[in-house]
């Protein structure tokens, strides 16, 4: 065989970070009804890199689910990835919003994304658009703050 072609799933974590606020007490969800719109998103702009199997947990993770996350568990759902009995997972929590200001909720999306071992890894690649441009700055197709927050469906809300 010419190259390793054995296939590896690299983890990824996107950061969100989440402003809200409310007259009253609120609670959000903490899961994306539909991580596919997401997903669909960040393929038809680049963001994935070469990556082309790649999957999203809809779980809106706090920070202290990635700190319970152990090395041995990366280990094996990068290397065993298709073995059953290997837990997969994610905490996610609500957000609880209290009332008379805003607040940030940082929260975190876990993926995975499957490769070739050789191949440029999804954080290798992802940063540049096919366009030339790194990834969120404005360019040819309207990628830009302006368009991202149209796509997105970033809306204010008041409670």
């Amino acid at each position: 065989m010419a190259g390793d072609e054995s296939v590896v799933a690299r983890l990824f974590v996107i950061p969100l970070v989440l402003v809200a606020g409310a007259k009253s007490k609120a609670t959000l969800a903490d899961i994306v009804p539909d991580i596919g719109e997401i997903t669909a998103l960040l393929e038809t702009h680049g963001a994935v890199g070469a990556t082309r199997n790649f999957g999203l947990s809809n779980a809106l993770a706090p920070l202290q689910t990635l700190g319970r996350i152990t090395p041995s568990q990366v280990y094996r759902w990068t290397h065993n990835f298709t073995a059953s009995g290997v837990p997969r997972e994610i905490e996610a929590e609500a957000i609880e919003v209290a009332p008379g200001r805003e607040q940030v909720h940082p929260r975190f999306l876990i993926g995975a994304g499957i490769a070739r071992r050789v191949a440029p890894s999804f954080l290798e690649t992802a940063a540049n658009r096919p366009d030339g441009h790194p990834l969120g700055a404005p360019g040819r197709g309207g990628h830009g703050r302006d368009s991202h927050q149209h796509e997105l469906g970033v809306r204010r809300h008041s409670a």
